[in-house]
C-alpha cells in the first residue's frame, strides 16, 4: 500500500498542510506543492515564478562558469612552459626536460 506524502508549513499563527495521496513523488509535484504552500502563506504566485525565473538564471550563469573554468593543471604546464621559453629554451628543450 502506498502511504502519502505531506507536506507541512507553519507561518505565523496558520498551518498549511498539503497531502499527496501517493509516495513515489516526483519532482514536478514537489515543485508544484511548493508553489501552492508558497500562495497559501500570502506570496503571489508572480513572485514564486519570478523568482523561480530569477534562479534557474542564477544556476545557469553557475553552470557556464563551471564549464569555462580553466584546468588547474593544463594552465599550471602553460605557465611552466611560457618560463621557460620566456628563459630561451625552445619547445624541443621543453619537452626534453619534461620527459
Amino acid at each position: 500500500m502506498s502511504k502519502p506524502t505531506t507536506f507541512t508549513v507553519k507561518h505565523y499563527d496558520k498551518t498549511i498542510t498539503i497531502e499527496i495521496d501517493h509516495s513515489d513523488i516526483d519532482l514536478n509535484e514537489v515543485m508544484e506543492t511548493f508553489e501552492a504552500l508558497t500562495i497559501a502563506m500570502g506570496f503571489s504566485k508572480d513572485g514564486f515564478r519570478d523568482w523561480v525565473k530569477e534562479m534557474g538564471d542564477v544556476y545557469t550563469e553557475e553552470d557556464e562558469e563551471e564549464l569555462y573554468k580553466p584546468n588547474q593543471a593544463l594552465k599550471d604546464a602553460a605557465e611552466k612552459y611560457l618560463n621557460l621559453r620566456h628563459n630561451g629554451d625552445n619547445f624541443e628543450d621543453y619537452q626534453n626536460k619534461n620527459n
